[in-house]
């Protein structure tokens, strides 16, 4: 619609301040091309504003099961960005966490 307002960010981020973020952008589709390249493409933006301003290292991870049966990673120079299934979330959460 045009003259919408919403707002831009990550679905969620949670942040351990001065040292690392981890950015969760949740896609919910059956088309990969969602997930695997706008999901992807957002994390990234994200991740990059992260870096830039707020911590020294940042993780984001995108997808549903369906589409992302298990998790892939690239390193970056942002950060590390990824796809993760939901049922790794946890962990991921715990271990962005962890010092």
């Amino acid at each position: 619609m045009i003259g919408e307002r919403r707002s831009l960010g990550a679905d969620l981020m949670l942040i351990r301040q001065d040292q690392r973020a981890l950015i969760i952008e949740c896609k919910y589709s059956s088309d990969t091309g969602v997930v695997g390249q706008r999901g992807y493409e957002q994390a990234l933006a994200y991740a990059t504003e992260a870096r830039t301003s707020l911590v020294p290292e940042v993780m984001a991870v995108v997808g549903p099961q369906e589409v992302v049966p298990e998790p892939a990673f690239v390193d970056t120079i942002v950060g590390t960005v990824g796809v993760i299934p939901p049922h790794t979330l946890s962990t991921m959460v715990v271990d962005s966490l962890d010092t």
